[in-house]
């Protein structure tokens, strides 16, 4: 299963240094992917460890150091089949608020 939003985000990068991602997960898988695709035509990602079988859902946060201007995100479980139900992905900066 993989996800990807629609380019145009124009996202400083700054403002995803914490990520939350909360999804319904009926695959096997263990891992996701998560790319910031940027305007510059480069990637850059981060894995993240999941729970295989969760179908009550979860969230899962994570902490990038991402740089530049990200134009759309990717989320991928590699080598899986199943469901997955992904309900939202916050983009936010350290500190909170700021």
């Amino acid at each position: 299963p993989a996800f990807r939003t629609n380019s145009g985000l124009n996202i400083d990068a700054s403002y995803a240094s914490n990520i939350h991602i909360r999804f319904n997960n009926d695959t096997d898988a263990t891992s996701m992917r998560l790319y910031a695709v940027k305007t510059d035509n480069t990637e850059e990602y981060v894995d993240i460890p999941i729970k295989p079988r969760n179908a009550s859902g979860s969230t899962y946060s994570v902490k990038t150091n991402w740089s530049g201007t990200i134009s759309s995100l990717r989320l991928e479980l590699a080598g899986s089949r199943g469901n997955v139900g992904l309900r939202s992905v916050i983009l936010a900066k350290d500190g909170g608020g700021n």
